[in-house]
């Protein structure tokens, strides 16, 4: 008889999704302010460009309820106060799509890049024949 599937777990998501982007050279730091409640989990930086973005990690199904109960509604607002001051927060509950975030900034890092070090935009005439 085969063995049930294990539910994932928050952590499993968020661990699988540390691990990828530590592999693919983004720094993953985990976000603490001491005397601050309900900040993001994680801080991604993209070097060299230093792009950085919070990701709030959910176990599977919950990122789109959130937020469902007072703590996530507390941490819904300090999601809206870090976006309104510039910056990004995503709600990630799936192992998949937080590697496609990942793998989205580290394309545009790419294009960035190259753009920048031979002046030549990545869709030029050449590319498209």
């Amino acid at each position: 008889m085969p063995e049930p599937r294990k539910r994932l777990l928050e952590a499993d998501v968020e661990d699988a999704c540390c691990r990828y982007a530590r592999r693919k050279g983004i720094w993953v730091r985990k976000f603490l302010s001491p005397n601050n409640r309900a900040e993001p989990d994680r801080l991604h930086i993209v070097p060299p460009l230093g792009w950085a973005f919070f990701i709030e990690y959910k176990r599977p199904g919950l990122a789109a309820k959130f937020p469902a109960d007072a703590h996530e509604r507390e941490q819904h607002r300090k999601h809206e106060k870090i976006r309104k001051a510039g910056n990004v927060v995503y709600v990630v509950d799936d192992i998949a799509a937080g590697k496609a975030i990942m793998d989205l900034y580290l394309e545009l890092r790419d294009i960035v890049l190259k753009f920048v070090l031979t002046g030549v935009p990545n869709d030029t005439e050449q590319d498209r024949k």
